[in-house]
């Protein structure tokens, strides 16, 4: 049986929500782990090709990058993150203006780069404490 305060005992950073979490895990830390390794693993590469596209102004194609990449940070209660990805597709959707998108962009791309560092704690954090 589960003890329901075990989730009382690993405390996630800040900017993740907890509670988000556990409505779709749980107190499963040993899945919730895996869902971190996951996510980090498919995302790496993906995210790298981030400023390579913005610097190319490829606007269609970096739409569709943040579009892939926008559910991880949702999947690992980054809601912040997932959110701030679904305002800049939208405005890619709205405008093809290189400013405009470029002053949206930086923003973004610094809460993208904070939130794999974030996963990227949590998920050492995580295995150190799923550990027998």
């Amino acid at each position: 049986m589960k003890d329901p305060f075990l989730h009382k005992k690993f405390i996630f950073n800040d900017n993740i929500n907890s509670d988000f979490l556990f409505s779709l895990y749980e107190d499963d830390f040993l899945y919730i782990e895996e869902i971190f390794k996951t996510t980090l693993d498919q995302l790496g590469s993906v995210v790298a090709e981030v400023p390579v596209v913005f610097e190319n102004k490829n606007f269609g194609e970096l739409r569709s990058i943040i579009h892939k990449i926008k559910p991880a940070f949702g999947f690992t209660g980054l809601l912040k993150t997932e959110e701030a990805c679904k305002q800049f597709e939208n405005a890619c959707m709205r405008t093809s203006n290189a400013e405009e998108l470029a002053t949206l962009y930086r923003p973004l791309w610094a809460l993208v780069v904070e939130s794999m560092d974030i996963m990227q704690r949590q998920y050492d954090q995580l295995k150190e404490f799923n550990k027998p």
